[in-house]
């Protein structure tokens, strides 16, 4: 009787975790982010004039690249090579850019 009492309540506790995620991220629970103490200075350093020129040229020529390819994947691991292949491709057309 013992065993079927422990069996359910670990059944149990593996549905509480199963549907309500959350509960998996309480602090002690993965990897917590430090807080930032309120006496640290919060600098932000400003963007120089060329980041800021090539962070636009950089996502157009990445929003080109993507419309010429197949609509990006939902899954999380083709969502990775998708990335990849985009990076590659934008890497290749800068490489010929500069020769």
């Amino acid at each position: 009787m013992l065993e079927i009492i422990v069996l359910v309540s670990i059944a149990g506790l593996f549905a509480v975790c199963l549907f309500f995620p959350k509960i998996g991220s309480l602090p002690w629970f993965g990897k917590s982010e430090p807080a930032a103490s309120p006496s640290a200075p919060q600098t932000s350093e400003p963007a120089s004039a060329e980041t800021s020129l090539l962070n636009p040229f950089l996502g157009q020529l990445q929003a080109d690249i993507e419309a010429a390819l197949f609509p990006r994947p939902t899954d999380s691991v083709l969502q990775r090579h998708y990335d990849a292949m985009v990076a590659y491709e934008v890497r290749n057309r800068l490489a010929t850019m500069t020769s």
